[in-house]
């Protein structure tokens, strides 16, 4: 997860001539999609520990609200 997130950033510093136009695409996407690379990433390894949800089984909320407005 270290490399997805550090990696794209060291190749933005490496290249000073271009900086703004990385810069640009950081702000833009970068950081989201980063973000979501490193949710892709958990989820993956996760997943397992996550118990299915049954069709059959939905919660039902049958006490009314405490507050009323």
């Amino acid at each position: 997860m270290a490399v997805i997130t550090i990696l794209p950033m060291t190749m933005t510093l490496v290249d000073a001539k271009l900086f703004p136009v990385y810069l640009l695409i950081w702000l833009m996407f970068g950081f989201s999609l980063t973000a979501y690379a490193d949710f892709w990433f958990r989820w993956k390894l996760f997943k397992p520990y996550f118990k299915e949800e049954e069709e059959g089984h939905h919660y039902v909320d049958t006490e009314p609200d405490q507050y009323a407005f």
